[in-house]
Parts: structure tokens; C-alpha cells; sequence
């Protein structure tokens, strides 16, 4: 019912959701502009180059992530994660229990890899080091 338009009536609920959606898409596109950017004006590569490898990193560390870290066993981490993840507004009606509880895990995992490795690449660029990567994550520990 909270996401059914119902004779041309768009529920409060859905309006907020698709904000939210919107907003998470728009700062994607922002923090990949400027990463994009940055590397571009550091290396004179070609955008298309740039973000390609930019698309592979993040694929390759989200696997990693996702997989093979156990970063996911840490529960005050990973709820951080998926908080920050999760659109504002699901949060407020469901709760991160009740999004956790009815997500399956290899979604909840892959979600957890792919938001920590793009933030990660989109701050640091293309040539961070391991050791930056446990800098940025002192944010979230």
C-alpha cells in the first residue's frame, strides 16, 4: 500500500523513497565526477579510460569485500554500513533489524562490498595503497 499509486494518488511514503533514491543516485554521480576528475587531471588520461578503471577496482575490492574480508563479521560495522546505505526513509519505517532480517544475506554482503569499495575508490582514486584503505576505514571502526 505504501508504494501503490492509487486512482492518481502517489502515497506520502513512495514520494519520500523515490527522494531518497534520487539523492543516493545524484551523490554517486557526484563523488564519481570528481574522482573521475581528479585522476584525469593527475594522469591526462582519458575520462572513458579513467572510469573504466575506476568501474573495475571498485568491482574487484566489492568482491573482495563481499567474499573474502572479514570486515562482515563485524556486526557494529556492517550495521553502520547498511545504515548508511539504506534510504532514510525505509529506515524509518522498518528499522535496520527488520531490512536485515528480510534481506538475504549474499544482497545484504554485496551491498556491504560495493558501498564501502565505491566510497573508498571515489575518495582515494585509483593509486591509494592498503594502508589508505585502513585510514579511511577508521571512520567506521
Amino acid at each position: 500500500a505504501n508504494m501503490r499509486v492509487h486512482d492518481g494518488v502517489v502515497p506520502e511514503f513512495y514520494k519520500k523513497y523515490v527522494i531518497d533514491v534520487q539523492n543516493f543516485i545524484e551523490k554517486n554521480a557526484e563523488l564519481e565526477f570528481e574522482c573521475i576528475w581528479r585522476e584525469h587531471i593527475r594522469t591526462g588520461d582519458s575520462r572513458i579510460s579513467i572510469a573504466d578503471s575506476i568501474s573495475l577496482l571498485i568491482n574487484e575490492m566489492s568482491t573482495q569485500l563481499s567474499t573474502q574480508s572479514t570486515l562482515w563479521d563485524n556486526e557494529e560495522l556492517k550495521r553502520k554500513i547498511l545504515s548508511e546505505y539504506c534510504p532514510p526513509t525505509l529506515l524509518e519505517a522498518l528499522g535496520l533489524d527488520e531490512i536485515i532480517k528480510n534481506t538475504p544475506d549474499s544482497y545484504l554482503r554485496a551491498i556491504f562490498g560495493a558501498f564501502l569499495a565505491s566510497r573508498f575508490v571515489y575518495s582515494n582514486g585509483l593509486t591509494s595503497t592498503p594502508f589508505a584503505f585502513f585510514e579511511y576505514m577508521q571512520k567506521y571502526l
